[in-house]
């Protein structure tokens, strides 16, 4: 099996801001992902994410660390094209992950609760997806896990390689298995269609480490 590792985070990591979603869909609609993910402005770039957690009129968002940038406003706009504008944010030393905190009383939403780990992952031959935001509409791409869990030098950290074709903007999303599980967090890709996630393990014990 080829093994190429330098996966560029530049590649897929951040885009243009795009025009928000200008429709609120119904959860009934909508696939259970595309309910837990979300858009990412944090400047000039974009990203995407997912619910981490909620409860108490606050949402937790999991994304790509590089898709924020310090000093600048990060808008969340839901799968029903609401928008948030986050209070505050964390992001780790450890991995290319940032944790977003977000003010949700008047609207609530459902979180990750459907999670699998990097031992479920059947290699070369388990397949995932994410999802690209085109305007309002989620277009999913698929994808076969090559390696579960596999040091990456240009990440300096372990992560699952992928067999992905990916887009500008799509840095942030969660990776789903084909129950619609939780595997980990997009945070690179190449033309090659090759791809590189944080598994859900490293992002479950980050965010305890953080204490967010």
């Amino acid at each position: 099996m080829r093994r190429i590792y330098r996966i560029l985070a530049c590649v897929l990591g951040v885009c243009m801001i795009a025009a928000g979603c200008s429709s609120e869909r119904q959860s009934a609609d909508v696939a259970w992902p595309m309910q837990v993910s979300v858009r990412i402005t944090c400047g000039n770039l974009s990203g995407n994410g997912v619910i981490w957690e909620e409860k108490d009129g606050e949402a937790v968002v999991a994304t790509a660390g590089h898709v924020l940038e310090a000093g600048r406003d990060i808008s969340v706009t839901f799968f029903d094209g609401r928008q948030v504008t986050a209070s505050e944010f964390v992001k780790s030393t450890q991995a290319d992950l940032a944790f977003i905190r977000l003010d949700t009383s008047k609207n609530k939403y459902p979180s990750v609760t459907k999670k699998t780990d990097k031992n479920e992952i059947l290699v070369q031959e388990q397949i995932v997806f994410s999802y690209e935001w085109q305007g309002d509409d989620f277009t999913p791409h698929l994808g076969i896990v090559q390696e579960p869990w596999i040091y990456m030098d240009d990440f300096a950290q372990y992560m699952i390689y992928l067999n992905m074709k990916t887009a500008p903007g799509m840095s942030g999303g969660g990776v789903f298995d084909e129950q619609d599980r939780l595997v980990g967090i997009l945070c690179g890709g190449t033309e090659d269609g090759e791809a590189a996630a944080v598994p859900l393990s490293l992002m479950e014990s980050i965010y305890i480490s953080e204490n967010f």
